[in-house]
């Protein structure tokens, strides 16, 4: 409801797969070097009994299927279209490396962001939880992934707020690439 016009989909339905690859295709044939995967977290979702869905999958299922998904497409993008460096950078869906057995995933990814990892908007985020989703971070980070990290702290102020300076600090103490988003959550 957040989202007009944005849906939950059952990401391991082969109809649903099928039509993403034919959009990652126009994506390659227009010549882009890479894809940025929003709502990778949907796992969660789906492993939600309080979603309402008449279908629940396990916490373990949905993520393993999630994973399977991202590793398709990036077979896709690699393999089947031959564009060997395709990047494939997931959002907010670091949690998917407790999953990880393999570390298959994690290698097939070329970089991840986290959103709203210090700050939702102007509030600080619970240190608690911040730490709990540096951990996986921190393991794709020491793997040689870049880490990106996205908080929507800028209010468009000019000059930048002490709240856009914090958030870079922290970021870049991690060892994460920062960016501040308008606080208005628009990308544009």
């Amino acid at each position: 409801p957040d989202w007009g016009g944005n849906y939950k989909v059952q990401y391991w339905s082969e109809d649903w797969q099928r039509a993403v690859l034919g959009y990652l295709d126009r994506i390659i044939d227009d010549g882009f070097d890479g894809a940025f995967l929003d709502i990778i977290d949907a796992y969660l979702y789906w492993s939600d009994p309080e979603s309402g869905e008449a279908q629940v999958l396990s916490r373990e299922e949905a993520a393993e299927r999630m994973i399977r998904f991202v590793q398709r497409l990036a077979y896709h993008a690699r393999v089947s279209r031959g564009e060997t460096g395709f990047m494939i950078v997931p959002l907010n869906g670091e949690s998917l490396l407790a999953y990880d057995r393999s570390g298959a995933y994690l290698q097939t990814l070329s970089a991840l962001c986290a959103e709203d990892l210090y700050f939702t908007g102007q509030t600080p985020v619970d240190p608690e939880e911040t730490a709990a989703r540096r951990e996986n971070l921190d393991l794709a980070r020491r793997a040689g992934k870049t880490v990106l990290v996205l908080d929507y702290v800028d209010s468009g102020a000019r000059p930048v707020t002490d709240r856009v300076k914090e958030f870079r600090r922290l970021a870049l103490a991690d060892g994460y690439l920062p960016y501040a988003g308008l606080s208005d959550r628009a990308l544009d």
